[in-house]
This record gives C-alpha cells, structure tokens and sequence, in this order.
C-alpha cells in the first residue's frame, strides 16, 4: 500500500499505518485526532487499536524528523465499536473516511487532500465502489473541497454521534464509477446559472419544491454554529431524491462582507437514467443506515 499513496505524498511522504505494534505512532495518532478535534468524538489508543483489528488503516504524513504531522482513518470493515452508524454497520461495497487532523503548524498546506486521494487509492486496492465521509452541513470549506474530489452529498443524519443537534452531519459519496458529474461547474455554467440567480433562502424550500424545480439552490454561511433550519431544508431535499453536487460563492449585497454560499441540489429523476438509479440505490442503502 505503500507504493499506491506514495506520489500523494508531494512534500512531506505518507505512512500507511495498518498495525497497533508501534506505541508512539498510536500515541501520535490519539494526540493528532485530540488536538484537532478537541476532545469531541476523538479516537483513543484503543479506538486506534480496534480500527487496525478490523482491517483499518491509518495514513500520516511525517516530517524528515520521522514525527507525524498528519493523520487520517480509513475504515474497511464494520467496526462495531465505532462512533457513527455508517461504521458500525459499513456495507461491503463502501469505505468510510473518518475525520483527518493536521497538526497546527502544517495548515494550508494543501494536506488534507493529499490524505484524501491516497485513502481513496488505498479503497479501491481494497475492492471497494465507494468511499464516504460525514461532514458538517455549514462546513461549507470541507463541502467544497470534497466536491472538487469528486463527492455528492448523498444522504443526512440529524443524530449522526448522538443526540444532539451539533451531532448532525450529511454523508458525502465518491463512487469510483460515477463520481461527481458536475464537480467542475462553477456560477458561470450554463447549468446553474438560473438556479443561482433564483437562490433561496432554507425557509423558502417548501414553495419552491412544489413548483416542481430540479434544480435548488439553498444560501449557506460557513459556520460553527448549527444552524437548524438550513439542515431541516437540506434533510427534506436529500429525503426526496436530490443530491447535493455543487457548493458556489454568491453576492448576497452591495459589499464585500456581504457574501454567502450557495449548495445547489439536483433531482436525481432529471439525471441521466444509469447514473440516477445507481445513485438512487447508494442513496437508499446510506441513508437508511445513518437515519
């Protein structure tokens, strides 16, 4: 595996860690997850141990010092004891991305997609269709990024870690086949021009479904609040056929400051019929699974 993440590794090389021999990498590993999430859904050393006894691996990218500076779960087989439904009950076809974190001082470097591509090179070595991921609904930067590699968002969770409403995520999907038909559209395509220019805010969603629109476009702001309205209007989209396949920048006033995001959902019954219905099945089976 080490041969297939190698070129990922453009500045600093990536270590595929499949084996819990190594005291220090799981302490390295555990410090990693803890100081980039602070304290909420991290994985200690013997979460890390139960990922790599069920076929886990974990991909870093190490300093010229040998330290880990990155690192990143990709979760191959059902892990029972894992934190998210999509892991406890992972179907065959699909492996699941767990959270990366880099440590502060490698940040905008471009890392975190290198972690990204070498775990999905390491799925498919593995047989697998399909690699998924959860993410925030308003982390508009991850969304975005994600879609640009090729991901839909496919499926919502409102109790993705527990009960409550900031354990709320959307899965995103990168089927290997299809991946992401509009991944390149920007606000200037043909495709999502009138979508954008007709905008809506989440409390609007109600009266634009039922002019029987296939394309909709919801104002999200990047933020580290949850915002319960927009993740009930995107919930309702994806519980009704559409995906989410584009994340664009719009002006929302007059001035710089006032700027906003668009996440643009497409109705699977308007794309073409192979790629619909096979989306429409990983759909069904995802969404089933997370709740």
């Amino acid at each position: 595996m080490q041969e297939l993440v190698a070129r990922y590794g453009v500045e600093y090389p990536i270590e595929v860690i499949d084996s819990s021999e190594s005291p220090l990498r799981l302490a390295e590993i555990a410090a990693l997850d803890g100081q980039a999430f602070g304290g909420h859904v991290t994985l200690s050393e013997d979460d890390l141990k139960h990922i790599f006894n069920n076929g886990g691996v974990i991909l870093g990218h190490t300093e010229t010092d040998g330290r880990l500076i990155t690192e990143a779960t990709l979760v191959l087989n059902v892990n029972e004891k894992g934190p998210s439904p999509l892991e406890r009950q992972l179907p065959g076809w699909l492996g699941y991305c767990d959270g990366a974190a880099v440590s502060k001082d490698y940040r905008g470097k471009g890392l975190q997609k290198q972690l990204l591509l070498a775990r999905h090179e390491v799925a498919k070595a593995s047989d697998k269709e399909a690699v998924a991921a959860s993410v925030r609904q308003a982390n508009v930067t991850s969304i975005k990024s994600m879609i640009k590699t090729g991901y839909v968002m496919i499926a919502d969770s409102p109790h993705y870690y527990g009960t409550d409403t900031t354990d709320a995520r959307v899965v995103m999907l990168h089927d290997f086949k299809i991946g992401n038909p509009f991944a390149e559209l920007d606000s200037d395509h043909e495709m999502l021009e009138d979508s954008l220019r007709g905008v809506i805010e989440p409390g609007q969603l109600q009266e634009k479904l039922s002019s029987g629109a296939d394309i909709i476009s919801l104002t999200v702001h990047q933020s580290d609040e949850t915002d319960e309205e927009y993740n009930k209007a995107v919930a309702t989209l994806l519980r009704n056929g559409y995906i989410g396949v584009a994340c664009s920048d719009i002006d929302i006033g007059d001035s710089d400051s006032e700027r906003a995001d668009a996440m643009t959902f497409i109705k699977l019954g308007s794309l073409p019929v192979d790629t619909a219905e096979s989306l429409r099945i990983r759909q069904k089976e995802v969404q089933a699974i997370v709740g």
